[in-house]
């Protein structure tokens, strides 16, 4: 029978005895819950009257951002 420990003495979780980074399986749900965010911001914005290159700058920082994240975490 496998067991998941709650990850909170090591960092890490284990699945059937073999330990993998508990950050990396979050990754999938990390992502959907900024782009849900990040389109919250593009509609505030558009509907604040924010101009396409201000939206485009915010994008920008945002990818970076997040490109420079998940780059940290998988490494």
């Amino acid at each position: 029978m496998s067991t998941i420990s709650s990850g909170h003495d090591s960092g890490t979780r284990e699945l059937a005895g073999e330990p993998y980074p508990a950050a990396t399986t979050r990754i999938p749900g990390t992502i959907v819950a900024i782009t849900a965010i990040v389109l919250t911001g593009v509609v505030t914005m558009t509907v604040a009257g924010v101009p396409a290159a201000g939206i485009a700058t915010a994008l920008a920082i945002t990818v970076e951002a997040v490109r420079r994240l998940y780059k940290a975490v998988t490494s």
